[in-house]
This record gives C-alpha cells, sequence and structure tokens, in this order.
C-alpha cells in the first residue's frame, strides 16, 4: 500500500472489495486465468482468496504454511505444494497490484543477522518494545518477518555482506569483525523479509551490500535472484524486494581453481547454469565470464571445501 492515500483500515476495505469481485468472476467462469493456473483446481483458488478474506476480517497476520496446513484446506482444497500455492498467490499480487504482504500474508522464514546493529522492534508475540544487539554474546538473531515495527538505533557497521557461508563458522573466525560488516544469511529460498532488510539497511543506514556465495552455479544463482528478483521485468510493486544496489563479490571459480579441490558439475547444475543463460543480468559482467569458466572448466567448489579461504582478506580485495 505504498502508493495509496489512505490508512491502512481504508486499504484493507478496498482489497476486501476486489478479492469479493474476484471471487464471483471466477465462479462464473468470465475472468481470464494464466497458463500458469490452467492445470489447478478453480475451488483452490478461490479458497485462497476467501482465507485472505478472513485474515483481513479477523485483522490478522498470517503466514503461507497457514494457508497449506488450515483445517479447511482438505479434498478438492487441498494446496498440493508451495510451488502451487505461489503461482496462485503471484497471479492475485497480479489482480491486485499489490505484494502478498500488503494483505497480510507473510513467508515464515526468520532472517539470520548478526554484527554492530542495535534495533529496536515490536514483537508479534508480546506487542512490547525490545532492544537488542545483534552482536550480543555471539549469538545469532533471527529477525522474524512478522515484525510489527523495526527501527535502527544505532549501528558501528559500515557494510552488509549477505551469504550462504557457514554463520557460526564465519563469527568464530571473527569476519564480521575484521571485515566491519554485518552478516545476513542468503538460503536456497530469498524471503521478502530479508530482501525488504537489505534495501532499508542501504537506503537508510547507507550501507552497501555485498554478496558472497561459494563457487557453484547455485551460488551463482542465488546472487542472480537476490539482485534481480524473481524475474527480467518486475512490476512497480514488487520492486520494494529487488536488492539491485547489492554486489556479488565472489566467490568466483576463476580465483580457486588452482588453491582448491574441485568437484565436477553434475546434471542439475547445468540445468543452473541454463537457467542463469536466460536472464539479462548473465550477458552483463562478471556473470557472463563466470558462466564462461563453468561451461569451460565443468567444475565447482563448494564451501566445506573453501573452509581454508581467508574471506577477509578476499573480500577486501574485490570490494572498489
Amino acid at each position: 500500500m505504498q502508493f495509496f492515500p489512505g490508512t491502512k483500515e481504508a486499504w484493507l476495505t478496498v482489497i476486501k472489495e476486489k478479492v469479493l469481485e474476484l471471487i464471483e468472476r471466477i465462479k462464473r467462469g468470465d475472468h481470464y486465468l494464466p497458463n500458469s493456473l490452467k492445470q489447478i483446481d478453480k475451488r483452490k483458488i478461490i479458497y485462497v482468496l476467501e482465507f485472505i478474506l478472513e485474515i483481513i476480517r479477523v485483522n490478522r497476520n498470517a503466514v503461507l504454511e497457514d494457508i497449506i496446513y488450515s483445517p479447511k484446506a482438505r479434498g478438492f482444497y487441498k494446496i498440493n505444494d508451495r510451488d502451487e500455492l505461489e503461482r496462485i498467490l503471484n497471479y492475485v499480487e497480479g489482480v491486485l497490484q499489490a505484494p502478498r504482504e500488503d494483505f497480510m500474508l507473510f513467508e515464515d522464514i526468520p532472517t539470520p543477522i548478526y554484527g554492530a546493529l542495535k534495533i529496536e522492534y515490536i514483537s508479534p508475540l508480546t506487542s512490547s518494545d525490545k532492544i537488542v544487539k545483534l552482536n550480543d554474546r555471539k549469538n545469532i538473531q533471527f529477525l522474524d518477518p512478522l515484525l510489527y515495527k523495526l527501527n535502527f538505533l544505532d549501528c558501528k557497521a559500515d557494510k552488509v555482506v549477505v551469504t550462504g557461508f557457514n554463520f557460526e563458522n564465519l563469527i568464530e573466525r571473527e569476519v564480521p569483525e575484521r571485515l566491519n560488516c554485518l552478516l545476513i544469511g542468503l538460503g536456497d529460498h530469498i524471503p521478502r523479509s530479508t530482501r525488504h532488510l537489505l534495501r532499508r539497511l542501504n537506503l537508510e543506514l547507507n550501507l552497501p551490500v555485498y554478496i558472497l556465495t561459494d563457487a557453484t552455479p547455485s551460488g551463482l544463482l542465488q546472487s542472480i535472484n537476490l539482485i534481480r528478483g524473481s524475474s527480467d521485468v518486475t512490476p512497480l510493486f514488487l520492486q520494494k524486494f529487488i536488492v539491485s544496489h547489492a554486489m556479488w563479490v565472489g566467490v568466483s571459480i576463476g580465483d580457486i581453481l588452482e588453491d582448491y579441490q574441485t568437484t565436477p558439475l553434475n546434471d542439475e547444475d547445468i540445468k543452473i547454469l541454463e537457467k542463469i543463460r536466460e536472464v539479462n543480468l548473465s550477458r552483463t559482467q562478471p556473470y557472463k565470464q563466470e558462466l564462461e569458466l563453468y561451461y569451460d572448466k565443468k567444475v565447482k567448489v563448494e564451501y566445506e571445501q573453501l573452509k581454508e579461504l581467508d574471506i577477509v582478506e578476499y573480500i577486501s580485495a574485490k570490494i572498489p
């Protein structure tokens, strides 16, 4: 609702009216459904829309798993998997021209974070303010995507490193202190709450964001997906989840072929490379060169094989 001129209550009233109208049109069969939904029972789509109406009615945030595991999701209404639910929600977002978070649906994936940052937040469980130093006692904090409020109080770090590397190992090696950075976790799936946090850290605290992955096709795809989002053309209402300012700093397969044990690419790796080739960003450097190296050398190096790499020295050489 970032471009909506009214209150949250007015916005949810508009959403409710649009959802009710969409349900009626789907029932009458006079609304176009994209090819991605052709094989999905219309009753499942209506069930998801009715779920949205219910959480708006009770004014309660929900997570995607609530839809899948609801007692009502039985028989014709049972959602097969997250992919099926994603296709339905992508369609609903397109019709409503709003991200699912704006009609109170969130991913149940917390964001791991560590570093010299003090935050204030309101917990969805206690509804009370809590101030947390994210590097207290060397403990990793996990930020809930359902946080009602998150304010940055004090930050000593001057950059963010988002990575799929082992957090405990990086903290033990004092990488956050040596690089003076915030560490943020990067999984196979990048939650929108993590994307939004990275954008806020950049826009509000002026922290550059660097992406550190292992030297694998999946690592390269992770970095591209974080930077560009789920497609080359992102609608305006989803652009707040694009981390286009982030910079990939490796690990590049070209930097470590001589020094580390490699593993041959498998069929899944080749499929990932083909997927990367379809993305416009892959035609620019450094991704173009990295793709050429993978096709030429046909090897990869995973995190377990990189434990002896001095991450601080490596990243420092990559940062402009």
